[in-house]
């Protein structure tokens, strides 16, 4: 019984998201192909930590935009640390590259870096070229024993042993992209379902997730993390754009289908460089928002007591004709 009825549960979940999901993609199909935005994924393949080797970054990424440049993309966008070598995001260095990625593209930059203000280090996005000179996302969702060492703000000589400093966390924002919103998530921020739901819930027309899982070069972790990605375009009806300095980097429809960058071996290119471009269409007000958007994990809650319930009373029964058979 008790099997049946987490089949039953598993069967509802899944028909929830797959009905969800083809309504969404259904009406976006039908809509009118004007709310495109031309996005090139710029995946560098830089070591880890960005400092362990030498080499003009400027000249890196003029030969990785040799191929999507004439595109003329809307956005580009580089992954989570890419600005670290030039400094805060909201920094001049940061500045300068962005205005000379703008120059050589004609497009708005999305890319991540570190940011410090009043004391406190942030793991910060910043978007580039958009009417201001930089718009700021920091990270919310921090890593433990990563980005901090639980703490460490009370006991100062713990944060010696964060890998990338004591970070601080921020708070949800959305970036204005030309009068569009975008939702950014920074590295295993989009595995919180509850978070990017909360983006989807303030308004963002698509998401943006930037990552660096170099830590785990030539591991299968890349692979694993990108697949998180998938889940969150069904749970919100959103477009994805993904990019990981080593992979996995693509795009993902609201439906849940990836066009990931591939190697030559026809599988997502990771630990290596390379450039995708692809169109991903802007939620439009005439899109349904997906029942987890409305509801969040009300239902699976709802589902979870009932399953419980069940057991207690499937006990209580098998306890109370065990008791009336001992008493006849």
């Amino acid at each position: 019984l008790g099997s049946l009825e987490t089949l039953l549960a598993f069967v509802l979940v899944f028909s929830i998201y797959s009905f969800s999901s083809r309504a969404i993609n259904r009406t976006i199909e039908q809509s009118e192909q004007s709310n495109l935005l031309k996005v090139a994924m710029v995946q560098r393949n830089f070591p880890c930590c960005f400092k362990a080797q030498e080499e003009n970054p400027y000249e890196v990424y003029g030969k990785l935009l040799e191929n999507v440049a004439d595109l003329k993309p809307d956005l580009v966008v580089l992954p989570e640390s890419a600005m670290c070598e030039f400094g805060p995001v909201d920094q001049q260095g940061a500045l300068r590259f962005a205005e000379w990625m703008g120059k050589k593209t004609g497009a708005c930059l999305i890319a991540g870096g570190t940011r410090y203000a009043e004391g406190n280090s942030y793991n910060s996005a910043g978007l580039y070229g958009s009417n201001v000179d930089v718009q700021t996302y920091d990270k919310v969702h921090l890593v433990p024993f990563g980005e901090f060492i639980p703490g460490d703000k009370w006991f100062p000589a713990l944060q010696k042993f964060a890998p990338v400093g004591s970070c601080t966390p921020g708070e949800l924002a959305l970036l204005d992209f030309a009068g569009e919103s975008l939702g950014v998530a920074i590295c295993f921020e989009d595995t919180d379902s509850a978070q990017v739901r909360e983006l989807a819930q303030m308004g963002a027309k698509a998401l943006v997730f930037i990552t660096n899982d170099s830590w785990f070069s030539h591991s299968i972790e890349a692979e694993q993390h990108a697949w998180q990605a998938v889940a969150r375009a069904i749970e919100t009806g959103l477009a994805v754009v993904r990019v990981g300095n080593s992979g996995v980097s693509g795009t993902i429809t609201p439906s849940g289908r990836a066009t990931w960058l591939l190697g030559p071996n026809g599988r997502p290119l990771v630990d290596r460089r390379g450039t995708m471009f692809d169109r991903i269409k802007l939620r439009e007000g005439t899109v349904p928002k997906t029942p987890y958007v409305i509801w969040g994990d009300i239902p699976l809650c709802v589902m979870f007591a009932l399953f419980i319930l069940g057991q207690i009373l499937v006990k209580y029964r098998h306890h109370y004709e065990k008791r009336r058979t001992v008493s006849v």
